[in-house]
């Protein structure tokens, strides 16, 4: 039974062939259309970061600048009061090195 099966799948798919092939027209021949010159074309570079990353990744660059400077400032009049602290200093550093990270691992996966 199944042997029969299999032969009237293949005469099916014989005659389904026949019927496509002898009524297919001659497929239209354009010159500019041709394999050397599609593989001529020009890769389509998109941009690594987007207007919207720039942007925030300069606003957290700039707005860390300017903490660390005030820090530093701080520190450099410190006189064992409580006006300066190590912590915000080490959040923005530690912060910075995550924006260089986020940017080096996102060139990194689209290029």
């Amino acid at each position: 039974m199944k042997n029969n099966d299999k032969i009237s799948e293949r005469v099916l798919d014989e005659r389904i062939r026949r019927m496509v092939v002898d009524d297919a027209k001659e497929p239209s021949r354009n010159p500019w259309m041709v394999k050397k010159v599609l593989n001529r074309l020009p890769p389509h570079n998109r941009p690594v970061f987007g207007i919207v990353e720039i942007i925030g990744m300069l606003s957290v660059v700039i707005a860390l600048g300017v903490t660390v400077k005030n820090e530093m400032v701080k520190l450099e009049a410190w006189n064992g009061e409580a006006e300066f602290d190590f912590s915000i200093l080490a959040v923005c550093l530690l912060s910075a090195l995550a924006v260089v990270f986020y940017a080096a691992f996102t060139m990194l996966r689209k290029c």
